[in-house]
């Protein structure tokens, strides 16, 4: 006997497919041209929500290189270069599989790399944050960071690569591959790396743009 509950359980499954597909790129369309306008919009100072290189790359207004975003979590970075960089020359790494699954919805056209990149290939454990009872999973960091009111924590592993082990990257990129080494080798340092969009790293290398 098929009752309301499962009839709308069922359509939603029938029609979650196309709402991804539709509705949702949509969405995502709007949030990233709100951001970018945002970015243009908003004064340079202490406020101001993205590096100051955001704002001076986008009043260029110019078509620039392919782009590494190491350390993807959300995507902010990306979603503000996106157009100038062309979607198919973006290559997104982001270790932690529910964030990674959301970029790929967010960048369909680009290239979404569900790993760490590091000194050595492998598999290390990321710590998640809670803070107020709630997992932080855009504040995960590789070492012993503590945020503001964290309550817990649990651990879960990922996957680590090194830069140059990205699968069959375009020509293009190799020379961006080959330019981004520098970063590793100055990773090697044992003080802690920088920070990301939100992922807090140590010995992996830093977001590589051009």
């Amino acid at each position: 006997m098929v009752t309301g509950v499962n009839l709308v359980a069922s359509m939603r499954r029938l029609f979650r497919p196309v709402y991804r597909r539709i509705f949702a790129s949509r969405v995502a369309e709007r949030r990233k041209a709100a951001m970018r306008a945002e970015a243009m919009s908003a004064p340079l100072g202490e406020k101001y929500p993205f590096d100051a290189e955001v704002k001076l790359l986008r009043s260029l207004g110019i078509p620039l290189g392919p782009m590494l975003d190491i350390g993807g979590n959300t995507g902010t970075y990306a979603i503000l270069f996106e157009d100038l960089v062309g979607p198919t020359r973006l290559h997104i790494f982001e270790p932690l599989p529910a964030l990674s699954a959301d970029l790929r919805s967010l960048f369909p056209r680009s290239h979404v790399h569900n790993v760490a990149l590091s000194d050595s290939e492998g598999t290390r454990l990321i710590r998640r944050p809670f803070v107020s009872g709630v997992r932080l999973d855009t504040r995960a960091t590789l070492n012993d960071h503590r945020e503001p009111g964290e309550t817990a924590c649990d651990t879960v592993p990922i996957m680590t690569a090194r830069l140059d082990a990205v699968e069959d990257p375009p020509l293009e990129v190799q020379d961006l591959l080959a330019r981004a080494r520098p970063l590793e080798e100055r990773d090697r340092d044992p003080s802690p790396g920088q920070r990301g969009d939100g992922h807090r790293e140590e010995r992996v290398g830093e977001s590589a743009r051009v």
